[in-house]
């Protein structure tokens, strides 16, 4: 099983990352993935809280902290993944993203991408 979340786990107060993230994750079976798709303040700092939403800051350093200090092995981080909103007028095509993807490098590239297992899984 996947669990895909863009990184709602630990999105409240400090208090209540632990048990909310644990709930959430519990649906995870034990060689199942947990992928997370953040906007990453290191890359994105200017626009990060134009979304009311964000109201904790993540990089791809921190996320991948977090996600081993609560039991997961991270797999894949990619701090440079998609640009940081995809609300912009311009095309949506899904062969123009696959090409985006496809780059070496990513220009306006504000999200990160995380692939994570639970730490009971080591392959």
């Amino acid at each position: 099983m996947t669990l895909f979340s863009q990184a709602t786990c630990w999105s409240t107060s400090h208090g209540k990352k632990r048990s909310k993230h644990s709930s959430r994750c519990s649906a995870l079976k034990p060689d199942g993935r947990l992928l997370l798709i953040q906007p990453n303040f290191r890359l994105s700092f200017r626009h990060y809280f134009d979304d009311y939403t964000h109201i904790q800051i993540f990089t791809d350093t921190g996320l991948r902290d977090l996600s081993t200090s609560s039991g997961f092995v991270c797999k894949k981080v990619v701090g440079r993944f998609l640009p940081f909103s995809l609300k912009s007028p311009g095309p949506k095509w899904p062969w123009l993203l696959r090409l985006y993807l496809a780059l070496p490098v990513r220009p306006f590239a504000g999200q990160m991408y995380i692939v994570a297992q639970p730490e009971s899984v080591r392959r």
